[in-house]
């Protein structure tokens, strides 16, 4: 994904007239010089279109190289894609693969069972919270049945990813577990012109669709000698109601009529936080382009969603099982570890902390050891997080991005 957030607002001008002034200053220069020098100069500028000339070839060439490729992973994304949907089941070799033995049968574990004695029971307590219960009796449900696919794959892949986490508000989270698939494609089968996602949803309550796209068309800016984003694309989401509208919250206000009397209720719709908000890329207006605090919020904006379509195009749609797993979570925690220096010093601590190890055994049981708080917070997980793979299955998702921004109160339909 390149590094350049928009377009360089000199591409703007026109080109003639910018193109006329490029000659008459080089003529200028020109005429300072003399033959020797012109000649040189001369011969430089040819060298330099020669360069021009070997970098489009090169391109060109990677381009090809890109799409044989993508061609190639095609094949196993859409393995992937069948698995997590519950179009096929898994077979034995794709097991073998990776060092996996199949479950043993239903008749063995049962004998297995009889030869072992059960320990007494302990008395206690077990608090569950509804929105695991829920989950995991999904996962139940699709484990039992050879269709049955991967719940909420999608869902809990981009909740443990740092820059999507932030995006994601609570209300999002059932819409959001109807997302099926994402495929990546490049524009007009050109990986020269950008990417493109596609969203796949299964039917459901909030809207239409039946896919949403984000596009990020690119160029090759030869000044700088690296492709940079021209233009970001989103869609346009067909929501079934108002009330739908996962993007913004309807309030109704009490108003009475001057001339009757009679009071009414009207209907105004805000904008809210929400995950969809990300197929309607920022735009700038005509009339704030010379405020300087609107092209500074327009920045920012347009540096988040960048983020967040990188996020998906380079790791979460190519390596889903590594962010659905929570693995990545790990990663940000050596990240973590790396950048604050967690863990160091601890063993001419331990002396000090002999009488918080009760304390501290209870907490790690309750998952909330200081550092995976601060994992959780980095990507907005929240206390919710529920399952045992990072933020995604039950995490809250609804709040902050890393760094020190600070936590938005998420909007709720009234």
């Amino acid at each position: 994904m390149p590094s350049q957030v928009h377009a360089d607002p000199a591409r703007d001008i026109d080109s003639d007239s910018d193109a006329t002034t490029a000659r008459v200053d080089l003529l200028e220069v020109m005429r300072e010089m003399t033959v020797p020098e012109r000649r040189r100069v001369y011969a430089l500028q040819g060298l330099l279109k020669d360069y021009h000339a070997l970098r489009a070839q090169m391109r060109a060439e990677v381009a090809a190289l890109t799409k044989e490729s993508v061609a190639e992973c095609r094949a196993i994304f859409d393995a992937r894609r069948d698995i997590v949907s519950g179009a096929r089941d898994i077979t034995p070799e794709e097991l073998t693969r990776i060092g996996a033995v199949p479950a043993p049968s239903s008749s063995s574990t049962a004998e297995a069972a009889k030869g072992e004695e059960k320990p007494a029971a302990k008395k206690g307590v077990k608090v569950v919270d509804p929105v695991d219960e829920k989950q995991n009796s999904e996962l139940e449900k699709a484990a039992a049945s050879p269709s049955g696919g991967i719940p909420n794959f999608w869902l809990t892949a981009m909740s443990n990813s740092e820059a999507l986490n932030s995006l994601i508000t609570e209300k999002d989270r059932d819409a959001l577990s109807h997302l099926v698939n994402i495929e990546k494609t490049f524009i007009d089968e050109d990986p020269e012109k950008g990417d493109r996602l596609v969203f796949h949803f299964s039917p459901n309550e909030y809207f239409t669709n039946a896919t949403l796209t984000k596009e990020y068309h690119t160029e090759y800016d030869e000044d700088h000698g690296e492709m940079r984003i021209a233009d970001v694309v989103g869609c346009t989401v067909d929501w079934k109601s108002p009330k739908k509208n996962l993007t913004v919250i309807v309030k109704q206000k009490k108003q009475r009529n001057k001339k009757s009397g009679q009071m009414r209720i009207v209907e105004r719709e805000e904008p809210c936080e929400s995950f969809f908000n990300f197929f309607s890329p920022p735009t700038q207006k005509a009339e704030d382009e010379d405020e300087e605090e609107e092209d500074d919020f327009f920045e920012q904006e347009m540096e988040m969603d960048v983020e967040a379509g990188t996020a998906l195009l380079e790791a979460v749609v190519p390596r889903a099982i590594f962010y659905y797993t929570g693995e990545a979570v790990v990663e940000t925690g050596k990240e973590l570890r790396e950048q604050f220096g967690f863990g160091e010093g601890e063993e001419d601590e331990e002396g000090d902390e002999e009488d918080e190890e009760d304390e501290d055994e209870d907490d790690d049981e309750a998952g909330g050891s200081n550092f995976r708080n601060i994992v959780r917070q980095r990507g907005g997980g929240g206390a919710a997080a529920a399952g045992g793979r990072g933020r995604g299955r039950g995490g809250a998702g609804a709040g902050t991005g890393a760094g020190a921004q600070p936590p938005q109160q998420e909007c709720k339909q009234q």
